[in-house]
């Protein structure tokens, strides 16, 4: 049995990126700690290592996990991402009402590709928006 356990972003601002989950995804932080010494520094396979990860459950739901990772010991790379980047693009959030979600956020300047729109199959209306620190994320309304 597999079971995603949780989605890891690093981050530049980790008040920044906490406050946008917290304020338009209904997250609350499950942990937040700074982790290092041992055991982070023979995971990561580096020396040194001292990163503050912050777990925030979605929703209020304590299986689906979404880490903040602040690195302290570097600047992190800022690359934008495009729908054909090599690795990890993008991670979905299935809402319940698209619309109002969309006409909310918009209000508040964040970005979109585009309006919500119905898939295909017609099982999903669907659209893509950018957080505070240019990440994609694609929004899901199940029909």
């Amino acid at each position: 049995m597999f079971n995603l356990r949780h989605i890891g972003i690093c981050v530049q601002n980790l008040d920044l990126m906490k406050n946008f989950f917290i304020d338009n995804f209904n997250c609350s932080i499950k942990i937040e700690q700074i982790e290092k010494g041992k055991f982070i520094d023979d995971l990561q396979g580096r020396k040194n290592v001292i990163v503050t990860t912050c777990k925030l459950m979605l929703d209020q739901n304590p299986s689906n996990i979404i880490e903040l990772l602040y690195y302290n010991d570097k600047d992190i790379e800022k690359n934008p991402i495009f729908f054909n980047s090599k690795g990890i693009n993008h991670y979905a959030i299935t809402i319940n009402d698209i619309d109002t979600f969309y006409s909310k956020m918009i209000k508040k300047n964040f970005k979109f590709t585009t309006k919500p729109i119905i898939s295909n199959d017609k099982k999903a209306k669907c659209t893509f928006m950018y957080d505070v620190e240019d990440n994609l994320i694609e929004l899901v309304e199940e029909l």
